[in-house]
């Protein structure tokens, strides 16, 4: 719907993030910044953008756009220890990829009848832009996902620690007005 449409290109261009959970584990995306003496340090921001604004430096967009990330690698990292049978989920990773993506013939919500061309889905497929002006071909969206299992090191009892040292988010709450008395 056009409405939709607009909405979230709104919401794109104001840096909105999505949050997740998975067992217990708030959602973090993986930032790799280079510093200006060349060493390179991971930092970590809660949650997902929803989108990004195209720019001359992101491959496939068009500057000003605003592009929608319908494509999510969940990594969960998970740590093996000899106290405890099986494995603990240690990390929750999400990269988030925006991917224009085509099928075969016509949709179905039947995914064993789906026949995607965009996959596997990686960074060099062309993104999804948002235009609420566009037909409804152009608006239409397809989600999708893929998991990645990491093992990891981090023990069970210091799986938080790489979130107190994010930076705090500005939440966007939402409630309907007070009701009045007449």
């Amino acid at each position: 719907e056009p409405a939709e449409a607009t909405l979230l290109h709104t919401r794109i261009r104001q840096d909105y993030r999505v949050h997740m959970i998975m067992d217990n584990l708030p959602a973090a995306t993986k930032m790799i910044r280079e510093l200006p003496d060349g060493q390179t340090i991971v930092m970590y921001d809660r949650g997902y953008p929803l989108g990004f604004v195209g720019s001359a430096e992101r491959q496939g967009s068009v500057p000003g756009g605003a592009y929608l990330h319908n494509h999510l690698r969940f990594v969960l990292k998970y740590h093996k220890d000899a106290a405890f049978d099986g494995a603990r989920i240690v990390g929750f990773e999400v990269e988030p990829l925006s991917v224009k993506h085509k099928y075969k013939g016509a949709w179905s919500d039947d995914a064993s009848q789906l026949q995607l061309l965009t996959l596997p889905v990686g960074p060099d497929l062309p993104p999804l832009r948002v235009d609420p002006k566009g037909s409804a071909a152009e608006r239409e969206v397809v989600y999708t996902y893929d998991v990645k299992w990491e093992p990891s090191d981090v023990k069970w009892a210091s799986r938080w620690d790489l979130y107190l040292y994010m930076g705090d988010d500005q939440i966007h709450w939402s409630s309907p007005p007070p009701a009045r008395r007449s």
